[in-house]
């Protein structure tokens, strides 16, 4: 049984089809390229970082031992009155400015957060001006409503389906022998051909501004995990440096 051969605008349908997605794979393709090479810069700049955060901690470290050696092998001076008060008040003055400014910091940053949240309050209690209604205005209307980028269409009939649904139900609601399946899977064979490339193109783009905002997405993700371990080091990096300065002291 040898299959019948198929007419010669359907094999021509077929050929651009595959065209279109041989083309779309490649696209693909060198997205994931360049994504990987994104990935792959964010990586070298972490290690980067750690490199160095291991560097300044080895050089603290043998500051330090240095430190700890001279006032080791200085002779302490003859225990006099007057030596003996200007040391107590010379170690006892200099440590509350070192103790201090860490109880500050700490404490400063916990009475930030009230008055950052008094900030947000006046903030939203201010008039807003138009353009931000308008903004909010336009971010209200894409929470409610689903835009069509958002939406993950499997081909181009859904695509239609989607548009022509609302009024082929609207037009058949006084019937409840329609089925509104077979209806929209009818009106796309007889679309012409025209129009099915037109959907095709519209599911090609919203696919791809889709495919744009995953990987827009996930770089940022990756580049606010590199900065946020990078504020860490930083933090753990300045924290030693004072203590071992409090010590060497």
């Amino acid at each position: 049984s040898v299959p019948s051969p198929l007419p010669p605008s359907v094999e021509e349908a077929y050929r651009r089809k595959c065209l279109q997605l041989k083309n779309r794979t490649n696209e693909v393709e060198d997205a994931n390229d360049a994504a990987r090479l994104r990935l792959a810069r964010i990586k070298r700049q972490v290690e980067k970082l750690r490199i160095e955060r291991a560097f300044l901690l080895e050089q603290l470290a043998k500051r330090t031992s240095t430190n700890v050696e001279d006032s080791e092998g200085s002779p302490s001076p003859p225990p006099t009155a007057t030596t003996f008060d200007i040391p107590v008040e010379a170690n006892a003055n200099p440590r509350k400015p070192k103790d201090k400014p860490l109880r500050i910091k700490k404490g400063h940053r916990k009475s930030n957060a009230p008055a950052d949240a008094d900030a947000k309050q006046g903030a939203t209690k201010e008039p807003a001006s138009p353009t931000s209604e308008s903004n909010s205005q336009a971010k209200g209307s894409r929470a409610n409503g689903v835009s069509k980028a958002s939406v993950e269409y499997k081909d181009p009939f859904e695509l239609y389906c989607e548009e022509a649904r609302p009024a082929l139900e609207a037009k058949n609601k006084d019937d409840a022998d329609v089925n509104i399946e077979e209806e929209l899977t009818r009106a796309w064979e007889e679309l012409p051909e025209a129009e099915k490339e037109e959907y095709q193109t519209k599911f090609d783009e919203l696919k791809k501004s889709r495919e744009e905002e995953e990987e827009d997405k996930a770089a940022a993700e990756a580049e606010a995990e590199a900065e946020a371990e990078a504020e860490a080091e930083a933090e753990a990096e300045a924290e030693a440096e004072a203590e071992a300065e409090a010590e060497a002291e």
